[in-house]
C-alpha cells in the first residue's frame, strides 16, 4: 500500500492554471447523466470572475 501511496502522491498536484472550463464541462456531464435522454441546449450563467 506504500508504493501506491507514493504514486498517488507524485501524481497530485496542485491547479495552477485554469479549472474553470473542467468544472464547467463536468458540471455539463453530470447534468446530462441526471435528466438523461438528449441534451440539446445548455446555458451557463457566470461571473465576471470567472
Amino acid at each position: 500500500m506504500h508504493i501506491l501511496t507514493e504514486i498517488i502522491r507524485k501524481d497530485m498536484v496542485p491547479a495552477l492554471g485554469v479549472t474553470e472550463p473542467g468544472a464547467i464541462a463536468f458540471a455539463s456531464a453530470k447534468v446530462k447523466t441526471l435528466i438523461g435522454g438528449t441534451l440539446q441546449r445548455l446555458t451557463v450563467a457566470m461571473n465576471s470572475g470567472l
